[in-house]
């Protein structure tokens, strides 16, 4: 699969973003700002090619564990645990998931040790040349980033940068680091930094990347998407990554080639990117959402479009996984697609969605049998909502396989 390597990154970068906007309240672009500032740092040293768009990506998903640090972690630190060690595991998680990420070079322990200090005082206590020198950018991007809001247009800008990097220099970070940051941004006050620039700043500095992907790399990006999309809470942890098994195995059953099912279940995992945008107080509700809160809710079908819409490559994945809340008789949404303007693939994932979010549990419902599901599921064929053959599919699928559940 053909697919344009920076368009993922920036569309992961909007969803990034808007999980560390809600865990840590930092400025919008956050992602973006840090890969920009690693890339010219990292340039300017004479990294170049494969290696320097690797950092770039390296840089985007610098946090990619927050969520599942906030959701796995935080709430069992011990009370000898203090702030340090979760930034440690964060580091670690971190790494840890893009084990598998299709890098073209040697990425190795780069977001693992993103977050130590040039003295040793980080959370793995390694120090000076210890650490990778790419690393240690990204961690001078990110602390800057976050410490002066550099997206932000203000009188002190400068000087706030200049009072950071004296308390730091020759502490978290090497003096001749600071000096090369100082050089590239100061000169014109940081202007390609702030919010209304930092994508095309990116745009025309950054290298395009087309890459023919294998199978194998799409699934791990997808399994690794899906993962960030699924840690935003507890209630869905899994929900993503079952979609994806259940599209694929519908796949199977209706006799696709290995393309085809493979594009299915990048669809299953990605459907749900949108929900990064919406609040876990609307997504952990115990309660009947209000009006206003549903309205909210149901926005992460188009923030899914908005995403998955600019990845160069994925026009098909896109156009199945953003119908899954569409209806045959056009009452869903997005866009309110009905009927015939509904593809088979468009409706079995709208079909797996409903028969997964009824048989798993959520914070206002138990999840429903095997046997419940379907006639659930039934009743809304009768009333012209969803296909009725596809509906009798999964039934024939995994009526066996949920029978513990009927």
């Amino acid at each position: 699969m053909r697919v344009n390597f920076n368009s993922i990154l920036y569309a992961a970068s909007f969803g990034l973003d808007c999980v560390e906007q809600e865990v840590l309240g930092v400025t919008t672009n956050h992602a973006k700002r840090v890969a920009y500032i690693t890339f010219k740092l990292a340039q300017a040293r004479g990294f170049a090619g494969e290696r320097l768009i690797d950092l770039v990506a390296c840089a985007i998903l610098h946090d990619n564990a927050l969520a599942e640090t906030v959701r796995t972690e935080l709430s069992s630190l011990t009370p000898g645990e203090h702030a340090a060690d979760a930034l440690g595991k964060h580091c670690e998680l971190g790494e840890n998931n893009v084990r598998d990420f299709p890098f073209q070079t040697d990425m190795h322990n780069i977001i693992l040790y993103h977050h130590e200090n040039l003295d040793g005082t980080g959370p793995a206590g390694k120090k000076g040349e210890e650490i990778p020198p790419l690393a240690m950018y990204i961690h001078l991007a990110d602390i800057l980033d976050l410490s002066c809001q550099l997206g932000r247009s203000y009188p002190e800008k400068a000087a706030q940068v200049e009072k950071f990097l004296a308390t730091s220099r020759g502490k978290r970070f090497p003096a001749s680091l600071e000096d090369l940051f100082h050089d590239i941004f100061t000169c014109n006050n940081f202007t390609e930094l702030l919010d209304e620039n930092i994508d095309q700043s990116l745009a025309r500095t950054v290298p395009e990347r087309t890459v023919d992907y294998s199978l194998a790399d799409i699934r791990h990006l997808a399994q690794f998407f899906a993962k960030i999309i699924d840690n935003k809470s507890s209630f869905t942890c899994r929900h993503s990554m079952e979609i994806a098994d259940k599209v694929e195995k519908m796949g199977r059953f209706y006799g696709y080639d290995p393309v085809k099912v493979n594009t299915l279940y990048i669809a299953g995992a990605f459907h749900d990117i949108g929900k990064l945008a919406i609040p876990n107080s609307i997504l952990e509700k115990p309660g009947k959402l209000e009006p206003a809160e549903f309205q909210k809710m149901k926005e992460h079908a188009l923030y899914s479009y908005k995403i998955l819409s600019k990845i160069q490559g994925f026009e098909e994945i896109c156009s199945w996984a953003c119908a899954h809340h569409e209806k045959l008789d056009g009452s869903g949404y997005p866009f309110g697609t009905k009927g015939d303007q509904l593809d088979h693939n468009q409706r079995l994932l709208c079909c797996i969605d409903i028969y997964q979010a009824l048989t798993e549990a959520r914070p206002y419902k138990k999840p429903f049998s095997h046997a419940s599901t379907l006639k659930m599921m039934r009743d809304m064929v009768a009333a012209g909502k969803i296909d009725r053959q596809i509906t009798e599919d999964i039934d024939k699928v995994f009526a066996q396989t949920m029978a513990k559940g009927a």
